[in-house]
């Protein structure tokens, strides 16, 4: 008899480590990984919260940060550690090789101590908006491309925010997320070619990504292999004359 009650309560507890793992994605806290990334979901949202990089994406000079994952938002950077301590926002990215990272914008706004600890050959950083707020401390003679919106409207009241060593560019080109707002999304700097760094597919609620376009009505398509951004031209001494080249995105909606 009691062999018989203990085979029945393990089969109950089976059975609802089954249906809770098929009926709320039971893996939340895992680390899982996508390319370059390891990631988990957030528990509440289900959407995807970025925690580190693979070993391929160690290997890479270059990284642009996705806004979707296997078909989920990316809506994080960075998550609650719990030490001996108060919990604090933290991420594993780690990197001998990278020199440069894209981040487009849509993300939580969160701040990340020590984010370039680990990535000690980091010289070029290019922020979609300005909720990417990490700690530039361990950055030496750096550059960080922003958009020219950015620039005026948020950091030149918080010039102090950035150390003397780490040089604040307004980058030259700009993809907007096109969902009726101005809101950017992606930036780059381009000159006398054509653009190198495709932005990662954009995320919007209830809408499908079509293309990127030359104006908001999305008439012409950018052509990425056959499009050159104009040469950035200079004055007489020596400071740029500041030419924005405006991307649009396209939607359909689902």
């Amino acid at each position: 008899m009691k062999k018989i009650i203990k085979r029945l309560f393990l089969t109950s507890v089976l059975l609802y480590l089954l249906i809770f793992i098929v009926s709320c994605d039971a893996r939340p806290y895992f680390n899982r990984s996508s390319g370059y990334f390891k990631y988990k979901i957030d528990v509440d949202t289900k959407e995807v919260v970025l925690v580190g990089l693979t070993k391929k994406g160690e290997e890479q000079e270059t990284l642009v940060i996705p806004s979707i994952i296997d078909g989920k938002k990316v809506s994080r950077i960075g998550y609650l550690r719990r030490g001996n301590g108060a919990p604090y926002w933290a991420a594993d990215f780690k990197s001998d090789k990278l020199k440069t990272i894209y981040f487009p914008s849509g993300f939580s706004k969160s701040y990340i101590n020590d984010f370039y600890k680990d990535i000690p050959n980091i010289e070029r950083i290019y922020w979609g908006d300005v909720s990417i707020d990490f700690d530039l401390g361990y950055i030496d003679n750096g550059s960080v491309y922003i958009s020219k919106i950015n620039y005026y409207e948020h950091l030149k009241q918080h010039e102090d925010y950035f150390d003397c060593s780490i040089e604040v560019n307004i980058a030259n080109v700009t993809y907007y997320i096109n969902d009726g707002t101005d809101n950017q999304y992606f930036i780059d700097e381009v000159s006398d070619s054509v653009v190198n760094v495709i932005p990662p597919t954009p995320y919007r609620e209830g809408y499908k990504f079509t293309n990127w376009y030359k104006e908001k009505e999305c008439i012409n398509l950018w052509d990425f292999e056959k499009d050159k951004v104009p040469k950035i031209k200079y004055d007489s001494d020596g400071n740029e004359i500041y030419e924005e080249i405006k991307i649009y995105a396209g939607w359909e909606e689902e």
